[in-house]
């Protein structure tokens, strides 16, 4: 074989931060689901409240979130 791949897929399993950075690193191209994607994807995931990482309004600019009673909340 003696190359690289063009794109590595793994499963939920293999999600985390650390593998996430060291795959920007890399030359090719990292597909890896986050732990949740799956559960994320139902209808019912959408009404749930908690945690606030999925379903709540992110304010990247400011760095903080907006709860589902529009309450602002410092992430």
């Amino acid at each position: 074989m003696g190359s690289l791949p063009d794109t590595l897929i793994t499963d939920a399993g293999y999600g985390s931060e650390s593998n996430y950075v060291a795959m920007e690193e890399e030359p090719f191209k990292a597909l890896i689901p986050y732990y949740t994607f799956r559960q994320e994807q139902k209808p019912s995931f959408s009404k749930k409240e908690y945690p606030p990482h999925h379903n709540w309004n992110y304010v990247e600019k400011d760095d903080f979130y907006w709860c589902p009673n529009q309450r602002k909340v410092v992430a």
